[in-house]
């Protein structure tokens, strides 16, 4: 696997390519915010640190191609009297919304789209695209409230994920496939092979069924839904209120959604291995480990490149459920996500 980064100086817009790393980390996830990346390099005789500064723009690219778009947040030098190194770490530009906070403010009537574009076009984001464009009739914003925040929020009330890819802001659903894009098993002839691999199987944490009431319920207003997981023998259940809930197919959604985020982190699938293919998040993958038993359909969640002294160059692949495709793998009791669209 090749690792290069390209560093814009902000001050100069000189550019600047560098590959020879003594580590690194990059990291993309779909629950978290904004992609994250650190650096450790050589700087012999300051050649490093006289050309690049914190607030420069980076682009990270494996095997040539471009896999995150970012900032140096931080950038520290090191000294002493036989060696000189440097060390950045970053976020994608996601972080330049978390980092700017809003003034309280109430829009009425907007779709998704607009309101996205009304966020982040101040910050100099022109593309946008999501996978649903729903009016929304109220969306308050609180003193404090970062950028990001509000856009992250309401997209997951519509069931989509914001996050920032390479030039664009992204609300997309998850994918909900059985059609997978990568094959991951510990046989050679079987796909990308992994060297080790973590099972996650938790039950502190499962519902079987999730009751949600509207916050006005009382006698008069009496909206509530639940869901079930008919799947499961735990039998196991939680309630809570929702606020502006005004009927009960709003109420049969929002139990939808809460029992799958209940469930979200019950089965989870670690693996390392040595490859020189990048991996995409939002992305299916079939794990197959014949050994075990286990053959399973899963979303890719999170994505972990790293060099280190000790081992050498490893990608870290976290996988998920998928919506609407249940796991069977023996006798364990493995929760089943509602597809929502």
């Amino acid at each position: 696997m090749s690792v290069k980064i390209d560093i814009t100086n902000h001050e100069t817009g000189n550019r600047y390519e560098i590959t020879n790393f003594i580590s690194y980390d990059i990291s993309q996830s779909l629950f978290i915010p904004a992609d994250a990346f650190n650096f450790y390099f050589s700087n012999i005789n300051g050649e490093i640190s006289n050309i690049i500064t914190s607030g420069d723009e980076v682009k990270c690219y494996i095997d040539g191609n471009l896999v995150l778009d970012g900032i140096i947040d931080d950038m520290n030098v090191s000294l002493s009297s036989d060696s000189s190194e440097i060390y950045i770490n970053g976020r994608d530009k996601v972080g330049i919304l978390m980092d700017n906070q809003l003034e309280p403010k109430t829009y009425s009537k907007i779709g998704l789209k607009d309101f996205i574009n009304k966020m982040v076009s101040p910050y100099g984001f022109s593309k946008i695209s999501v996978s649903s464009n729903p009016k929304i009739d109220k969306i308050q914003i609180n003193a404090g409230d970062s950028v990001w925040d509000p856009i992250y929020n309401y997209c997951k009330d519509h069931n989509l994920y914001a996050r920032y890819d390479i030039d664009t802001i992204v609300a997309s659903y998850l994918k909900s496939t059985t059609d997978y894009d990568y094959v991951f098993s510990n046989v050679v002839k079987e796909g990308i092979k992994f060297q080790s691999i973590d099972i996650l199987l938790s039950t502190a944490s499962v519902k079987n069924k999730m009751i949600v009431y509207s916050d006005s319920y009382d006698s008069k207003n009496n909206i509530k839904s639940s869901a079930t997981d008919s799947s499961l023998k735990i039998k196991r259940q939680a309630v809570q209120n929702e606020p502006d809930i005004e009927s009960e197919s709003q109420a049969a959604t929002k139990a939808k959604q809460a029992l799958n985020e209940a469930n979200r982190e019950s089965f989870k699938i670690t693996l390392r291995m040595y490859t020189k293919n990048s991996i995409k998040i939002n992305k299916i993958g079939r794990v197959y480990v014949p050994r075990i038993g286990l053959d399973a359909i899963m979303l890719v969640e999170e994505v972990n490149y790293q060099k280190s002294v000790d081992s050498g160059s490893i990608t870290t692949v976290k996988l998920g459920l998928v919506e609407g495709v249940p796991v069977k793998w023996g006798i364990h009791d493995i929760p089943t996500l509602f597809y929502l669209r």
